[in-house]
Order: C-alpha cells, then structure tokens, then sequence
C-alpha cells in the first residue's frame, strides 16, 4: 500500500497499534458514494481476488495502469461499475413490451385527437 518506493522495511515494525489501526480504517473506507443492489445476487461462490486477477480486469476494461494507484475500494468500484455498464441489457418481457406500447399508442391518440 506504500506510494513511495524503496521505504525502509524497518519502518513497517516501528508503526504502532494506533497507526496500524488508522491504514486499516483507511482501507476499510470505500472512498466512493456509489452503491449496489445486491439483493438478486446472494453471495454465491465468491473467488479469491488477488492482484493479477484485479489487472486483468484493470486490462480488460481497459482502465488505465495508473489507476492502480487509487484507493483499492475505489477501483473495485470502477471495476464493478465498468462491468455493469458493459453487460447486456435486460430484454423486456413480451407482456410489458405490449403494455408499454398500448400506452404509448395510447397518448399519442391523445395528442393527435386521433382514435387510431
């Protein structure tokens, strides 16, 4: 989680309880407003994720390398939310699709005094 390169690993086993507490706080932060609905999605068989899997996201959806560098619940976030924008979108029941256009059809009668 260290920024900077080449710190001391001595500094690691100086830090204490306190500090330890506050990197866990800041991890634990989710540095984002954004949320998810997860009620359709009960947890089922969740994967370890590690490091190579998280840039093979980063790669696929292409999102920049330079991202890494960002909080990590944040770029899980960006992640998850590049996965949701790039899905298919759900197709419309035959029913609603129906209803939809019987209102639709419906209103523009309505706006034309037409009555078909």
């Amino acid at each position: 989680m260290t920024i900077t390169q080449n710190v001391d690993p001595q500094l690691y086993y100086n830090l204490s309880p306190e500090n330890i507490k506050q990197v866990e706080d800041y991890m634990a932060d989710t540095m984002t407003a954004t949320w998810f609905n997860d009620s359709k999605n009960p947890k089922s068989k969740q994967k370890t994720v590690t490091a190579e899997l998280i840039y093979y996201w980063m790669i696929t959806l292409e999102i920049p390398v330079e991202f890494e560098k960002w909080h990590l619940n944040r770029l899980l976030t960006l992640i998850r939310v590049c996965n949701i924008e790039n899905s298919p979108k759900k197709k419309m029941r035959k029913g609603d699709v129906f209803k939809q256009n019987s209102k639709l059809n419906a209103e523009r009668r309505r706006m034309m005094n037409s009555r078909g």
